[in-house]
C-alpha cells in the first residue's frame, strides 16, 4: 500500500485541490493508494496554498514556499490544483526544491508558450513579464494530476425542456473587488473580459439575465436564473475552467465560452460543437454564435447538453482517476510497483490488477510488455495463439484467449513437467532445439545457401496446420550462447506466419544480439514494425525490450 500524506489539506485552496482525490479514496485503496494524516507515509503531497502567497511579491512568495519545504523530511510532490494554465509561483518553488514531481491540473498544450512573457503567466491576458525560459528542463517531472476544477463538484442532472424564460444567462461576477497577485493588479484583465461581453450584449435584443457590477444575489436565485436560460455564458476568469461549465449541462442549458482547445488537461470534456460552443476570447464572434444556437435550439440543446453529461460521467469517474495515479506512481523508480511508461487508462482496474499480479510473481516481462500482448489477444476475441515458452504467465494468455486455441511450446524438460502438472488445462507440447547460440551466424549462412531446413524445429502437426493469429516468442531462455537461443523460434514464427493472412508476432528480449539479428533478417523486411516496448529506468531489467510486428 502506498501511503500519501496530504499536508495542510484543510486550508482553503488545498482543500479544493485534494477534494477530487478524497472523493475517490475508496477506489484508490483498491489499487494500493491510501491517504493518511499520520507521519507513517511514503510520500507527502504539498498543495499550492502551502507554498505560494499571492499577497506577497513573487520573490517573497518563493522564499516562503522554499522555507516550508525545507522543513519536510522524506519524499514529496508539489500538487498545483489551480485551473489556470499559469505556472506563476508554484513552478518557481518547484525549480529550486527537491520535489519528485510537479503535478498540475492543466497545462498549455504547447509548452513552448511558457517561454514567452504573459501577464501573471496567463496567456489569455496578453503579453507580460512572467515566463518560464527553462521549461524544457523542468518538463520531464511535470505531470497532470488527473483531475481539475470540474471534479470538485458532484453535479445534479435536472429535467429540462426548451421552454426557458431567458435567452442568455450572464450570472458571472465582475467589478466586485480589487485583486492583486504578487503585486500585479489582476482584476483589471479579469473584469475587462466580462465588461466587453456585457457591453456587446447590451446593444442587442436578446433577453438577458445578469449580475450587476459588485452585486451579489442569493444562491438559489443565482441557480434559478441559469436554469431559466437557454444559453449560459462562461467567461474565462483567473483560471480557464469553472464549475459553471458543468452546471450549465446540469440545468439543461447550452454553454458558450472562449475556445478551450489550447489546454492540456485530464479529464477534458470541452469539444466544440459537441459539448459546448466556442467563441473567440475577445468576443468578436459571440453574436454570431448566439444567433446560431438560438436559431437551432431545439436540435442543439439536447445534443450539447446530453453529450456534456455523458462525457462528464464517463471521464470524471473514480476509476479513471485511480488509473491515472497508478500510472504516475508506476513511473517512479523508487516504487515497489512495476515501473512503466505507457498509460493504463485504456484498460480497467481489474485488468491492471490481473497484469500486475503476474508481474509480481514472475520476472517474465514488465507491465507494459504484458499489457501490449494482453490487449492484442483480447481485441481478437477467441483467436489462435501460439506461445514459445511456458511459465508463471501462461495462465494470463490462456485466460485472455478464452474461446480460442492457445498452444504452448516448451523445451526445458523439468519446466515442462512442472507446468503441465500444476496447470493440466494448458495445451503444452515439449519440443527440442538442436543448436546453441554460438551457431547463430553459421545457421544464417546455411539458410542463405538454400538449406532452409537448418532452422526448422520438429513441431507437432497441430502447430504446423493451424493458422495462427498471434505468436509470442519468449523461449528458449537463451541465458548464454552455449545454450539454445532464439534463432529457430524466431524463424519458425516467420515460417508459420505464411499460413495466415493477418498475424501479430511478439518477440521478447530483443535487446540481445541474436534476437535483433534474426528479427532484422526474418521479420522486419516482411512485417510492419508496430512498436518497441522497453523495461523503463529503475526497473530490475532496465533496457530489456519487446518487439511487436504484424501483417
Amino acid at each position: 500500500m502506498i501511503k500519501i500524506k496530504l499536508l495542510e489539506h484543510e486550508i482553503h485552496r488545498n482543500e479544493t485541490t485534494f477534494r477530487p482525490f478524497l472523493f475517490a479514496q475508496n477506489t484508490l485503496k483498491d489499487i494500493g493508494i491510501e491517504f493518511t494524516t499520520s507521519d507513517d507515509y511514503d510520500y507527502a503531497w504539498v498543495g499550492q496554498a502551502s507554498i505560494i502567497d499571492k499577497k506577497k511579491s513573487l520573490k517573497e512568495s518563493i522564499d516562503k514556499g522554499l522555507e516550508f519545504l525545507s522543513k519536510l523530511g522524506g519524499d514529496y510532490m508539489i500538487v498545483d490544483g489551480q485551473d489556470a494554465t499559469s505556472l506563476v509561483g508554484t513552478i518557481d518553488v518547484f525549480r529550486e526544491s527537491n520535489a519528485l514531481l510537479f503535478l498540475k491540473n492543466s497545462y498549455l498544450k504547447d509548452f513552448d508558450l511558457y517561454k514567452k512573457g504573459w501577464i501573471n503567466g496567463r496567456m489569455y491576458w496578453g503579453e507580460g513579464e512572467y515566463s518560464v525560459p527553462d521549461i524544457d528542463e523542468l518538463k520531464p517531472k511535470m505531470k497532470l494530476t488527473g483531475c481539475n476544477w470540474l471534479g470538485t463538484i458532484q453535479p445534479q442532472w435536472m429535467n429540462y425542456d426548451s421552454n426557458k424564460k431567458y435567452d442568455i444567462s450572464c450570472m458571472f461576477s465582475w467589478g466586485d473587488i480589487e485583486n492583486f497577485e504578487h503585486e500585479i493588479q489582476t482584476n483589471i484583465p479579469y473584469d475587462d473580459h466580462r465588461r466587453i461581453l456585457l457591453e456587446k450584449l447590451e446593444k442587442t435584443d436578446y433577453n438577458i439575465v445578469r449580475r450587476e457590477s459588485g452585486v451579489r444575489i442569493p444562491q438559489q436565485q443565482f441557480y434559478q436564473n441559469m436554469f431559466d436560460s437557454k444559453i449560459v455564458m462562461a467567461p474565462i476568469g483567473y483560471g480557464e475552467m469553472a464549475v459553471r461549465d458543468i452546471e450549465a449541462a446540469g440545468f439543461g442549458s447550452v454553454l458558450i465560452k472562449p475556445d478551450m482547445d489550447y489546454i492540456y488537461s485530464k479529464p477534458f470534456v470541452y469539444e466544440d460543437g459537441e459539448t459546448y460552443i466556442s467563441c473567440k476570447y475577445d468576443w468578436s464572434d459571440v453574436e454570431e454564435k448566439i444567433d446560431y444556437v438560438l436559431s437551432n435550439y431545439n436540435e442543439l440543446q439536447p445534443h450539447l447538453v446530453e453529450n456534456m453529461r455523458k462525457q462528464f460521467k464517463e471521464q470524471y469517474s473514480h476509476e479513471n482517476l485511480a488509473l491515472h495515479l497508478y500510472d504516475v506512481f508506476r513511473n517512479l523508480p523508487s516504487m515497489s510497483v512495476e515501473n512503466a511508461e505507457q498509460s493504463t487508462t485504456d484498460i480497467s482496474l481489474e485488468e491492471v490488477d490481473k497484469i500486475q499480479t503476474v508481474v509480481n510473481i514472475t520476472d517474465g516481462m514488465c507491465f507494459d510488455q504484458y499489457k501490449s500482448i494482453y490487449k492484442c489477444i483480447k481485441e481478437k476475441e477467441g483467436s489462435n495463439v501460439l506461445v514459445f515458452g511456458v511459465g508463471s504467465d501462461s495462465d494470463l494468455w490462456y485466460e485472455t484467449n478464452k474461446g480460442g486455441k492457445t498452444v504452448f511450446l516448451e523445451n526445458h524438460d523439468e519446466w515442462f513437467k512442472k507446468v503441465t502438472q500444476e496447470s493440466p488445462h494448458l495445451n503444452v507440447y515439449e519440443i527440442q532445439y538442436t543448436n546453441n547460440g554460438y551457431e547463430a551466424d553459421k545457421l544464417l549462412k546455411e539458410y542463405d545457401s538454400g538449406n532452409h531446413d537448418c532452422l526448422s524445429v520438429d513441431l507437432p502437426e497441430e502447430v504446423r496446420e493451424t493458422k495462427w493469429d498471434v505468436i509470442i516468442v519468449d523461449a528458449p531462455a537463451a541465458w548464454d550462447y552455449k545454450y539454445p537461443c532464439r534463432m529457430k523460434s524466431i524463424y519458425e514464427a516467420y515460417n508459420l506466419s505464411k499460413n495466415s493472412e493477418h498475424i501479430d508476432i511478439f518477440v521478447h528480449d530483443t535487446h540481445r544480439e541474436i534476437e535483433i539479428q534474426y528479427c532484422d533478417y526474418f521479420l522486419r523486411p516482411n512485417f510492419e514494425f508496430v512498436e518497441e516496448v522497453t523495461d523503463p529506468p529503475g526497473s530490475r531489467w532496465e533496457g530489456r525490450k519487446l518487439f511487436y510486428f504484424k501483417k
